[in-house]
């Protein structure tokens, strides 16, 4: 069921197999008002930054919170497009940290790394995948980390040590304790983690501790989440299957990767393939997952590292029966129609914040 977004629209269509490869949604801190014009999520940066900020030499006061490598390249980035802005990255982390690309760690993005992970219990892969994050998520190029130092330096060499005095901040270890707007304006209040709490948009308690920052622009790049198919999907919730236990490790706590339709767990094959109860979908028939499996099948999931291969193991699981056969290879040229025809996937940064 589709819905034409000028026109309120509803399409119905029907078709034996659906796949949802539909990216990430962009996620932004709940203390950051997200409606306002003046705060844009990272993936909005590239084409809304030149209509916002359109004076090269404006003092433009910009924000960005995160601290992955999207966050560092904005943060960088603001500084050389506008030569006279004052920015400020905003961070929970104490450290800007390198992304670990080394090769036996790297191996988790090869292809043949999905079988490996697949058969594993739930928790050795999430224990897995909580020792490759750095190699992803909150990280950052070690070539761009050198090159913030070096310019947070040559400030502190220029301009003395009190970074309050510097154009350009590094703010570790930084919460937002608190959001003020009035029409486009949009205030920061920041605060050492140690005595921040959660806020909300205007209601906080004042400290000492606080920093007030005016901005212009306040850029999220905190990362994306990818829960949107399990909305769409709640109306098939009966067809799955009633065990209250995912696939997981007996005895093991809920954890982010669980997923689950009105409490019922979406269990995912080895082929993308949701797995539905025993007689309640048809043979030929049935729903996969593209770029929504990082928990079952690896950090390469959400990436670009197994697109191609990844895309021939659904089509061949759609049009051979749902089996995975050596002897049942769709032909190359079919495989690169489907890919053309809609097996995309947006390539992501992952930042936190």
């Amino acid at each position: 069921m589709t819905s034409n977004i000028k026109t309120g629209a509803i399409v119905t269509h029907k078709a034996k197999n659906v796949l949802f490869a539909i990216g990430g949604q962009p996620s932004i801190p709940k203390c950051l008002p997200s409606s306002h014009p003046r705060v844009i999520h990272s993936s909005q940066y590239a084409h809304l930054v030149p209509q916002m900020l359109n004076q090269r030499d404006a003092p433009y006061r910009v924000a960005v919170v995160g601290a992955g490598q999207s966050a560092a390249e904005i943060f960088s980035n603001i500084q050389n497009l506008y030569p006279n802005s004052k920015t400020t990255l905003i961070m929970r982390s104490e450290f800007l940290k390198p992304s670990d690309d080394s090769p036996f760690v790297n191996s988790i993005f090869n292809p043949s790394y999905v079988d490996e992970l697949y058969q594993r219990s739930s928790e050795l892969r999430h224990s897995l995948l909580g020792d490759a994050r750095a190699t992803n998520y909150g990280v950052v190029r070690l070539e761009l980390i050198e090159h913030l130092y070096e310019r947070m330096y040559d400030q502190q060499r220029e301009l003395g040590k009190d970074s309050k005095k510097w154009p350009h901040r590094i703010l570790g270890s930084t919460a937002i304790a608190g959001v003020e707007t009035e029409g486009d304006r949009v205030r920061l209040i920041v605060r050492p983690i140690s005595g921040a709490s959660d806020c909300q948009e205007g209601v906080y308690e004042k400290s000492d501790m606080d920093e007030i920052f005016d901005c212009d622009l306040v850029v999220a790049a905190t990362g994306y989440q990818r829960q949107a198919h399990l909305t769409m999907m709640e109306d098939i919730a009966d067809l799955l299957p009633q065990n209250p236990e995912i696939d997981s490790a007996a005895g093991s706590e809920p954890n982010k990767y669980d997923s689950r339709i009105r409490g019922r767990p979406v269990n995912v094959g080895r082929d993308y393939g949701i797995q539905f109860a025993p007689g309640k979908v048809s043979p030929g028939s049935g729903v996969w997952l593209q770029g929504c499996c990082e928990g079952t099948h690896g950090l390469s999931d959400t990436l670009l590292s197994i697109l191609a291969v990844r895309s021939q193991e659904i089509v061949n699981s759609v049009f051979g029966g749902h089996e995975k056969d050596a002897t049942n290879h769709i032909p190359s040229e079919i495989v690169m129609k489907a890919l053309a025809s809609g097996f995309t996937l947006e390539n992501r940064e992952i930042a936190e914040f």
